[in-house]
């Protein structure tokens, strides 16, 4: 589990690795706190999708990083 200690937006995230036939699978679960209010309500999901897709692109590329 980790979790943010000076992020803008509070998160924790966890990994969980599970062995596969020939491989290993992960998935991740992400839970982000909300920032409240009027904008809050307005950012949040676009903030949360921001989030999302640069986990997403950090995995994607988790092999080559891990090898190079």
């Amino acid at each position: 589990l980790i979790r943010s200690t000076e992020a803008p937006m509070p998160f924790e995230l966890e990994y969980v690795f599970a062995a596969i036939d020939g491989g290993t699978e992960m998935t991740y679960h992400m839970a982000v706190k909300e920032f409240g209010g009027f904008f809050g309500k307005l950012a949040d999901p676009l903030v949360v999708r921001l989030y999302q897709k640069d986990v997403r692109s950090n995995l994607e590329n988790l092999k080559d990083l891990l090898e190079g």
